[in-house]
């Protein structure tokens, strides 16, 4: 079996710039509606976006996929599980 393990890093202020332009519109193409949720509630909601955006880029590539080849980054997602915990969610 061969294990890949890697860090996913995003620019913050990437993430910032995309939202300020793109406003709702972002948040809706990036965000499963359960994560939507959360994303009103963040008192740091940049922040918020830029680690579901790193996570979600993290699934696919263990996946092996990626964004361009069978998923779309609003095919999974991550919420806390009962304990607190990231649970990956699918759409």
């Amino acid at each position: 079996m061969i294990f890949g393990i890697g860090t996913d890093v995003v620019q913050v202020e990437r993430i910032k710039q995309v939202y300020e332009r793109h406003g709702d519109r972002f948040v809706e193409r990036l965000l499963l509606p359960a994560e939507e949720q959360a994303f009103r509630r963040a008192s740091r909601p940049v922040r918020f976006l830029a680690m579901r955006f790193a996570a979600k880029e993290a699934i696919v590539k263990a996946m092996g996929t990626g964004f361009a080849h069978g998923m779309w980054i609003r095919d999974s997602g991550f919420m806390p599980n009962a304990w607190g915990r990231p649970e990956i969610i699918w759409s």
